[in-house]
């Protein structure tokens, strides 16, 4: 299968609309692309609530929780996926870490976030 080559058009950001020109294939990958471009407060705003949202979910607020707080390198690893799912890189990802699981997604205001603990009994005779 040929690859279709980029052409200048102009996306629409997801979050306030506003035009963006862009290189892209086609019309639904320019919107994306004008997104992770915009400098909206609409993706500025959801990207600083990610922030705090894994700070408080996998930094020294996940004490509140009774969960570890995971080290730096995966606190930075969650926040490029958020970001990465913010801007319709990716739709979701699951990071297994400090045996819990942290699920990121694609939602319609933007993305949602959980830490579930990843501990399980089993046994067999």
């Amino acid at each position: 299968m040929a690859k279709t080559e980029k052409k200048e058009m102009i996306g629409h950001c997801l979050y306030c609309g506003q035009e963006v020109m862009v290189e892209a294939e086609i019309d639904s990958e320019a919107d994306i692309e004008a997104s992770r471009n915009c400098n909206c407060d609409n993706i500025i705003k959801r990207k600083s609530q990610l922030k705090a949202l894994i700070e408080d979910q996998c930094g020294e607020g996940a004490l509140r929780y009774q969960m570890q707080p995971v080290n730096k390198e995966a606190e930075t690893l969650i926040q490029v996926v958020g970001d990465a799912i913010l801007d319709r890189t990716i739709e979701a990802a699951n990071i297994k870490v400090a045996d819990t699981i942290v699920s990121i997604s694609t939602s319609k205001s933007g993305c949602k976030m959980s830490r579930k603990r990843a501990i399980s009994i089993s046994s067999e005779i």
